[in-house]
């Protein structure tokens, strides 16, 4: 089984040093039940479930900073297809890694493997009806929902459980990764139709990250930072909790404000300096933001999980929109 790697992650094999880590999460009450298997009770039991993940093709998810295994994520031939390459994913992660988009980042590069490298014609993954997490991580991973199979399989404890399927096929994969293309035409006009009439800067500020957030592709962060005493204090924005005061100069949103200039990042953990408000960030833009005497007042920041996602004609686009909020809110 090769190894992979992300930012954030390592991908390997289990190991036999890898126990303690393993009951670790495994026995805690909140992870097994959500994937349909009772916690573990014992080192012993933890310990038939690690030689059983080393003979199979199960990897071991390891945090790069720590060296410590904090999941799996097991890639198995498909029960339910027959006559194509297909195989089916299944993950686990320790609860106190939930919320930092930690198996979003290692399914994409298993995905990657499997299409690119392994040549498979579609990958499967299912989650419990119950299972709100797993849904999430198995939308934001671009599968398409096929259907709910009723009373699908039996729990530890004997009740039967719905399971949702999901699939994605190696076109589906290949275009998810293409933006359709923002009409910013049009957007500058729906912009300029949401803002108009309204007079309380905050109420706009917020229709316009909901706006940005609800038109634009493939983002996992859209807001504004506004100027005080030469810091940027986080404004109303779309996305994950975030950083709530950047000074001038520092990370890409300060860098933009104090050089007064768009700052269009295709990878951010190449940028000198900067901040990762929200960990699943891998490309960004900042634009700023200008009063009437043109001083800069503030400045839009976009950011994305992909490497790469903005180009030049989002930078001429967005420039426009961005014109647009400052007229209505800092004229």
């Amino acid at each position: 089984m090769k190894q992979l790697e992300t930012n954030r992650l390592i991908l390997r094999s289990f190991l036999l040093e890898d126990l303690e880590d393993l009951y670790e999460y495994a026995k805690k009450e909140e992870i097994g039940p959500m994937a349909g298997w009772k916690p573990h009770e014992s080192k012993e039991e933890t310990k038939n479930i690690l030689e059983m993940f080393m003979n199979g093709q199960i990897y071991a998810i390891v945090l790069k900073k720590n060296n410590k295994v904090i999941g799996s994520l097991g890639v198995h031939k498909d029960s339910y297809k027959s006559g194509i390459v297909s195989r089916e994913i299944g993950y686990v992660l320790d609860s106190d890694y939930w919320g930092q988009e930690i198996i979003v980042e290692a399914v994409n590069e298993v995905l990657k493997y499997l299409f690119e490298e392994e040549d498979v014609d579609l990958v499967r993954v299912s989650h419990y009806t119950f299972n709100k997490r797993s849904k999430r991580v198995i939308e934001k991973s671009g599968f398409s929902y096929d259907g709910t199979i009723k009373n699908a399989s039996a729990r530890y404890d004997g009740v039967l459980i719905d399971l949702c399927m999901y699939s994605m096929t190696k076109e589906q994969y290949e275009n998810r990764n293409v933006d359709r293309g923002t009409d910013y035409t049009l957007l500058v006009e729906k912009m300029k139709s949401l803002l108009d009439g309204d007079s309380n800067v905050i109420a706009k500020l917020s229709n316009a990250s909901a706006l940005l957030n609800e038109e634009l592709e493939r983002l996992n962060w859209v807001g504004f930072y506004l100027e005080e005493n030469d810091n940027l204090v986080l404004g109303p924005f779309q996305g994950k909790v975030a950083c709530t005061k950047i000074p001038f100069g520092k990370g890409v949103c300060g860098t933009s404000a104090i050089k007064d200039e768009t700052m269009l990042v295709v990878d951010v953990h190449k940028f000198p300096g900067h901040i990762a408000c929200d960990s699943a960030s891998n490309s960004e833009i900042v634009i700023p933001l200008h009063n009437k005497q043109n001083k800069v007042v503030g400045v839009l920041d976009i950011d994305s999980p992909y490497i790469g996602r903005f180009k030049e004609e989002d930078k001429i686009g967005l420039e426009l929109v961005a014109k647009v909020i400052e007229e209505s809110c800092f004229y």
